[in-house]
């Protein structure tokens, strides 16, 4: 009994910790936001414009550098 005696505050805690966060993601996701990157994956259009939002010089991969051409 005395090795548990604080485990179940700290539960409580963590699953305070939970439900909180579960709300704010809940409040924060803009439902619009998603609704359009839905729309933009099923289209086929995620892909490039995932592509074009990363700049070559910030894309950290061989291909990007260069590394892997003959």
């Amino acid at each position: 009994m005395a090795l548990t005696k604080g485990f179940d505050l700290a539960f409580l805690v963590g699953a305070g910790f939970a439900v909180a966060g579960a709300i704010l993601a809940a409040v924060l996701i803009s439902s619009r936001d998603s609704h359009e990157h839905s729309k933009a994956a099923r289209s086929g259009q995620a892909a490039s414009a995932d592509a074009a939002a990363v700049p070559a010089a910030a894309d950290p991969s061989p291909s990007a550098r260069g590394a892997l051409r003959p």
